[in-house]
């Protein structure tokens, strides 16, 4: 279907910790400022335009938790 927007996935697919934050917000058309908001909330320092294994790392946490907090704020972003 031609114009329909990806799902953001329930599980990170291989390669998905090496886009970049502003990536992952344009191929699943989320508000990347909004997205950046809510991860701050969380206590995460955000960088759109670094990989989201660099965000995980400068975090001290692991890309999988993190993909788990973005999935989270995605979902409720979609509400």
């Amino acid at each position: 279907i031609q114009g329909s927007v990806e799902p953001f996935p329930d599980a990170p697919f291989p390669g998905f910790g090496r886009l970049k934050l502003a990536e992952v917000c344009n191929r699943y058309q989320l508000d990347s400022a909004a997205v950046v908001q809510a991860l701050s909330h969380k206590g995460l320092t955000i960088d759109t335009e670094k990989s989201l294994k660099e965000i995980a790392t400068e975090n001290n946490t692991e890309p999988h938790q993190l993909f788990e907090v973005l999935r989270e704020v995605v979902l409720a972003l979609k509400k």
